[in-house]
C-alpha cells in the first residue's frame, strides 16, 4: 500500500529561498494561517480530552518520523496523514490543524538544515490544510441530518479531499515558483503518486475516529499496525527499485570497463537525457524509463569484439558494419526485460539522424521516437566533451557551436534548443567532468563522418 503524508520535504532545499516569489508566497501563507487561526479560535470547543490531544500529537510525531523516499526526485511520503486527519475530525479545525503542523515537524527543520522561510511555509500550509479539511467536514456535518453514517462518511471524504487540495496545491505552487517550472506539470506528477495514497488513507481516518470513540487509545494503536505494514511494503518496493537501478548501473560499468576511455559515459548520458526530457515536460514515467534505458543505451557493445570496440583509429567498412550492430543487439537485450521493453526501440534508433542519413533503418524527423532523438543528442553531447583516443574533447563553447551546426541534420532542432537552454544551468555538467571539457582542445562530433561511433 502506498502511503501519503505531509508534503513539507517535497521541495528541493537551497541555501536560502530569500525573498523570491517563493519566499513571498511562504509569507503570504503564513499571514493566511494567522488570519484563519484567529477566525477559528473562538470556535474552539472546550475539551476534557487533553490526554487524547497529546496522544494524537505523539502518534503523528511517530508516523511522521518514518518517511520513505519516493522514486526519482519527488521527496518523501509518510503514513501520518491518516492520524493528522483523524485529529482534525476529533478535535476540530483549529486544534486538528495545529496538531498537523506541530506533529509533522522533522528534525532537519529544527536543526537548521531547512531554510527558515521553508519551515514557515511548511507549518503554514499544513495548518491551513488541516483547518480547511476540518471546516469542510464540520460544515457538511452540521448541514446533514444526524444518524446517517453514509452521509457522514461522505463528508469525511470531502473534507479529506479539501485537506489534499490545500496541501498538495500549495506545495506544488511553491516548487513551481522556486524552481521556475510549470505548475501543471508538477501537479500532474504529484497527483499520480499521491491521490491513491490519500484516498486509501481517508477511510482509515474515518474508522480511526470511530474506534477511538468506542475503544479508546488502544484501538488507535491497533490501527497503526496496518499502516506500519503498508509503510514496510512500500519501503521494500523502494529498496527493490534501488537494487534494480544499481544492477543496471553495474551492467553499464562492466561494459565500460572494457574501454577505460568511456568511463562514466552511460551515467552522464542518462543525466543529460533526463534533464532534457524534464525540460520538455515529459511525464514522470517517461523520464524514469528514459533514465534506465539511457544507462543501458550502449549495452549492445557487449557483443562487439574488443579489437573493434577498442580500436584507436578509423574503422574499416567491415568494422563499421560490425560496430553498427550494437544498437540492434542492445534493443534485443532490452526487449527481453519486461520493465524496459518499451525503451528497446529508443536504443535501436538512437543512431538515426534527423535528416535520414543514420542507421539502422535510415529513419528521419518524426519517424524517430522522441526519446531516441533525445538520447542521440545526449549521447553525442557527452562524446563531444569527452577525451577519446581518436579525438580531443571540445570545450563547452565549442560543443555549443557544434550542436547548432548539426541541428536539423544530425539532431532534432527542438532537442538541441532545449539542451542549449540547459547549458546555461551550472548543474547540467558534473563538476569532475566540467574541468576536463573546458581544458580540452577542439575536436568534432563523434559520428560516422570520422569513422567512429559515440
Amino acid at each position: 500500500m502506498a502511503s501519503g503524508g505531509s508534503e513539507e520535504e517535497r521541495m528541493p532545499d537551497s541555501d536560502s529561498p530569500g525573498f523570491s516569489s517563493a519566499g513571498v508566497f511562504a509569507l503570504v501563507l503564513f499571514a493566511a494561517a494567522c488570519v484563519v487561526g484567529w477566525i477559528l479560535r473562538p470556535g474552539i470547543p472546550p475539551t476534557d480530552d487533553w490526554a487524547g490531544v497529546f496522544f494524537f500529537l505523539l502518534v503523528i510525531i511517530l508516523t511522521e518520523a518514518l518517511p520513505i523516499e519516493l522514486p526519482r526526485f519527488r521527496g518523501t511520503v509518510s503514513v501520518s496523514f491518516a492520524m493528522c486527519y483523524s485529529s482534525v475530525l476529533l478535535f476540530g479545525p483549529f486544534m486538528g490543524g495545529l496538531l498537523t503542523a506541530l506533529g509533522s515537524l522533522r528534525k532537519r527543520e529544527l536543526t537548521g538544515e531547512v531554510p527558515v522561510l521553508e519551515v514557515v511555509f511548511n507549518r503554514s500550509q499544513l495548518f491551513l490544510a488541516g483547518a480547511s479539511g476540518g471546516v469542510l467536514y464540520f460544515s457538511l456535518i452540521d448541514a446533514l441530518p444526524s444518524g446517517t453514517p453514509v452521509l457522514a462518511a461522505g463528508a469525511t471524504m470531502v473534507g479529506g479531499l479539501g485537506y489534499f487540495a490545500v496541501n498538495v496545491g500549495s506545495c506544488v505552487y511553491y516548487m513551481a515558483l522556486k524552481n521556475k517550472m510549470s505548475f501543471w506539470y508538477l501537479l500532474q506528477a504529484d497527483i499520480r503518486w499521491l491521490v491513491p495514497s490519500y484516498l486509501g488513507l481517508l477511510p482509515i481516518a474515518y474508522l480511526n475516529v470511530a474506534v477511538y470513540g468506542a475503544v479508546g487509545k488502544v484501538g488507535v494503536l491497533f490501527f497503526l499496525l496496518p499502516l506500519m505494514v503498508g509503510r514496510y511494503a512500500f519501503r521494500m518496493y523502494s529498496e527493490l527499485r534501488d537494487v534494480f537501478v544499481s544492477t543496471i548501473s553495474a551492467l553499464a560499468a562492466a561494459l565500460e570497463a572494457r574501454d577505460p576511455h568511456t568511463s562514466g559515459h552511460a551515467e552522464r548520458v542518462s543525466h543529460f537525457a533526463v534533464k532534457i526530457a524534464e525540460k520538455m515536460e515529459f511525464s514522470e514515467e517517461r523520464q524514469e524509463l528514459l533514465q534506465y534505458v539511457s544507462i543501458l543505451h550502449d549495452i549492445g557493445k557487449i557483443g562487439i569484439p574488443d579489437e573493434v570496440l577498442r580500436k584507436p583509429g578509423k574503422f574499416t567498412e567491415e568494422e563499421r558494419a560490425r560496430m553498427q550492430k550494437h544498437s540492434r543487439i542492445g534493443a534485443d537485450i532490452l526487449g527481453n526485460i519486461k520493465a524496459l521493453r518499451e525503451g528497446a526501440s529508443w536504443v535501436l534508433y538512437h543512431h538515426e539522424r534527423y535528416d535520414g542519413d543514420g542507421y539502422p533503418q535510415g529513419l528521419k524527423g518524426e519517424e524517430i521516437p522522441p526519446e531516441a532523438r533525445i538520447l542521440a543528442v545526449a549521447d553525442s553531447f557527452d562524446a563531444m566533451l569527452s577525451q577519446r583516443p581518436y579525438k580531443a574533447a571540445l570545450t563547452l563553447e565549442e560543443a555549443r557551436a557544434e550542436l547548432k551546426r548539426c541541428s536539423g541534420t544530425q539532431f532534432d532542432p527542438e532537442v538541441v534548443e532545449v539542451l542549449l537552454e540547459l547549458m546555461e544551468d551550472p548543474d547540467l555538467i558534473p563538476g569532475s567532468f566540467d574541468s576536463v571539457s573546458e581544458a580540452a582542445a577542439a575536436g568534432d562530433v563523434p559520428s560516422e563522418r570520422e569513422g567512429r561511433l559515440s
